[in-house]
């Protein structure tokens, strides 16, 4: 009921973006008034975090100052608002991701992607949105270890599909991830041993705000995958989906590249 409540507000939200006026704030367009209202936000959220953070850190020390400190309760609501910041900052990085897929306007850039370093960093920024992750196991099979793409679009993809195996892998078991480079198609191919997806929800599962019916417990917004597919196809690549319900998931994306 909370998460149906959450998404409600969420749409609600978005609604009131698009409808938001923009006379008289020196603002050119929408897309303006998105970013200076992430930023607006994402500020002080990250001095929360990063507060958080320290607090965890202050109640692992064992100097006198800290001794009469109850350091569980510490750990507990440190965790707590680490964890709501870091909700926040995904619903403001997906409105805006939204808002960049959908514009009219949107500008496809050809970036150097150095493959190995790129996929490890954006791994790391996905374990750095949870408490505990499973382990993440890679393998590479490279016919060139760089290419162009557009490297935002990209990065929005992976980061999403990562996240959300992390986020439902339930059980702790490894996350798998096998990236191939060969005749000019970089494919990404991620599986999970987590909660999996029924076969009624996934008709719906690129759909904004979509949640399946056994994630309604674990905090999400329903905007990763749309965010996924709208990226994919931005990228004229392809999006396969293998997924059993309690039996995990496989993600196979396909994206053409320019070589070196």
């Amino acid at each position: 009921m909370k998460s149906v409540k959450k998404n409600s507000a969420i749409k609600k939200a978005a609604k009131k973006l698009k409808q938001a006026p923009l006379k008289n704030s020196g603002l050119s367009n929408k897309s303006d008034y998105v970013q200076m209202l992430s930023h607006e936000v994402r500020t002080p959220l990250t001095a929360i975090c990063s507060s958080a953070d320290l607090i965890q850190k202050f109640s692992k020390n064992n100097k006198p100052e800290f001794n009469n400190v109850p350091d569980p309760r510490i750990k507990e609501h440190a965790c707590k608002i680490r964890e709501s910041t870091y909700r926040i900052i995904e619903l403001l990085d997906n409105i805006i991701a939204v808002n960049r897929l959908e514009s009219v306007d949107v500008i496809h850039m050809q970036d150097k992607i150095d493959i190995i370093p790129f996929i490890n960093n954006t791994i790391h920024k996905a374990e750095l949105n949870f408490e505990t992750a499973p382990e993440i196991k890679t393998s590479f099979k490279l016919q060139e270890n760089s290419c162009y793409t557009d490297k935002k679009l990209l990065d929005l993809i992976i980061l999403n599909l990562i996240s959300n195996s992390i986020k439902f892998s339930v059980s702790g078991e490894p996350i798998e991830i096998n990236l191939q480079l060969s005749n000019s198609v970089l494919k990404f191919d991620i599986r999970d041993r987590g909660i999996g997806i029924s076969a009624p929800d996934k008709s719906n599962l690129f759909q904004p705000y979509f949640r399946g019916n056994n994630t309604r417990d674990i905090p999400g917004t329903g905007l990763g995958t749309y965010i996924v597919k709208k990226a994919v196809d931005l990228l004229k690549g392809e999006l396969n989906v293998k997924s059993k319900l309690n039996n995990g998931t496989r993600i196979i994306v396909q994206i053409p590249v320019e070589n070196i």
